[in-house]
């Protein structure tokens, strides 16, 4: 839903001329539908061609925005909103929903807010131009769903947590959940979680209870919520009564209890007990995360998105490089600034062959080109070696990180990363 600024409703005639203004003429009002309620104002159907299913939009006053938690005086302007229902594809979730941000946005420039209904997100004005009305926009894959986390507080360092998604279900995919998992774990489980349903959006799911790899020597299984659920104490976050559940009776989602439905919580590769083995949360996979042993895999979408990126601040990354150089600076020492790159070789053939991404420490330019360490031993180019040498091209960097003493920068804080190269250089003998 969009917040509409100023006192006028927004009226149907308005709201259709500004998709068209957007969208072009194949903007379409196919049908109106028979409100079910007084506080809808009006309601088209209407076909968009970047869109594959048809949208319902409607107009509403808007309710109180002290409702929302936001203290932002544009949103409290807004006395109504135009809102827009769709079915998102199951191929292409978040070019669907991404599309249906930017329809709802771009409907005027002093739109100031979108909420999703679904994840109860709000994407205020900002994050609209940076993520989806930008021409380079591409959001990340986590638009589309949040991860609730459930925990009794702060009573106890060993608390646990319940964390469990809300989104994935609109795209076609299981909401995923983790249960019991230790309050010191929760950063990693929610990098897991996120990992997991990103891959659920490229490629089908493993067969319940199957193990499959979601990083380098991260193995997990998926269970269906009835096989692990029952199991929980009765007062643990996330079980029978906390989900508000008959333990014997059929568990339908609802809207209101949606935790019934569809749902697949992400274990270790084993149960867990002799006795009575029971499905638990991943704990090596997560301390391997944690212990530097384990990386997750990125989607093709995620790889994508970092590369432009790192790509448009390659120039201030290349330049610091290059600054260090021409002083003499021996970047294999351990006392210099450390340059690292993520770096894209092809491990297969093909229209579209898949790509493994290596860490180099970089330590000579030349042109267009860089030469680095292997840092981590290769998963698929087993030709490669950790400590070798290695030229490639600029373009096939699709990350880096700057390490100089304590602080680390990447392409998101290149002016920083500028800023403390400068200070290393006039410190140590470089130009004032």
């Amino acid at each position: 839903m969009a917040m509409w600024p100023g006192a006028d409703a927004p009226t149907r005639t308005e709201v259709v001329a500004a998709l068209r203004g957007a969208f072009g003429d194949g903007v379409e009002v196919v049908d109106e539908l028979e409100s079910q309620t007084d506080d809808i104002l009006w309601n088209a159907v209407i076909q968009i061609p970047t869109i594959a299913s048809r949208i319902i939009v409607w107009a509403e006053a808007a309710k109180p925005v002290s409702e929302t938690g936001l203290d932002d005086p544009a949103l409290a302007d807004c006395k109504w909103v135009v809102g827009a229902e769709l079915v998102l594809s199951n191929d292409a979730p978040l070019r669907d929903f991404s599309n249906a941000i930017r329809l709802l946005a771009g409907l005027a420039d002093d739109i100031p807010a979108v909420f999703d209904a679904n994840t109860g997100q709000w994407h205020l004005r900002q994050s609209l131009e940076l993520s989806f009305l930008a021409a380079d926009a591409e959001p990340p894959d986590e638009v589309l769903w949040v991860i609730h986390a459930v925990t009794g507080g702060d009573r106890l360092g060993a608390e646990t947590v319940w964390l469990y998604t809300a989104g994935l279900w609109r795209c076609g995919r299981p909401e995923l959940e983790m249960l019991e998992v230790p309050r010191r774990h929760v950063e990693s489980a929610v990098a897991m979680i996120n990992a997991v349903a990103g891959i659920a959006l490229e490629e089908p799911l493993p067969p319940a209870g199957r193990p499959f790899e979601i990083g380098s020597g991260l193995s997990v299984v998926l269970q269906p919520w009835r096989e692990v659920v029952p199991y929980l104490e009765r007062t643990a976050h996330g079980s029978m009564a906390d989900r508000g559940l008959q333990p014997d009776g059929e568990q339908t989602e609802t809207p209101d209890n949606p935790m019934g439905g569809v749902r697949a919580v992400i274990c270790g590769p084993q149960p867990v007990g002799a006795y009575k083995p029971i499905w638990t949360w991943p704990r090596e996979a997560i301390e391997r995360i944690e212990g530097d042993d384990g990386t997750l895999y990125q989607t093709r979408s995620a790889t994508r998105r970092q590369h432009r990126l790192a790509q448009r601040m390659l120039p201030d990354f290349a330049v610091a490089i290059a600054s260090l150089l021409h002083d003499g600076v021996d970047l294999e020492s351990d006392a210099a600034p450390g340059f690292f790159a993520k770096v894209g070789f092809r491990a297969g053939d093909g229209d579209d062959p898949d790509h493994e991404h290596l860490w180099f420490r970089l330590v000579q330019l030349d042109g267009p080109r860089m030469e680095g360490l292997l840092l981590n031993p290769p998963q698929l180019l087993k030709d490669m070696a950790p400590g070798e040498r290695r030229w490639f091209d600029q373009e096939q960097v699709s990350w880096w990180h700057v390490a100089v003493g304590d602080t680390g920068f990447g392409p998101e804080s290149t002016e920083a990363m500028t800023e403390a190269v400068d200070a290393y250089r006039r410190e140590h003998g470089g130009p004032p």
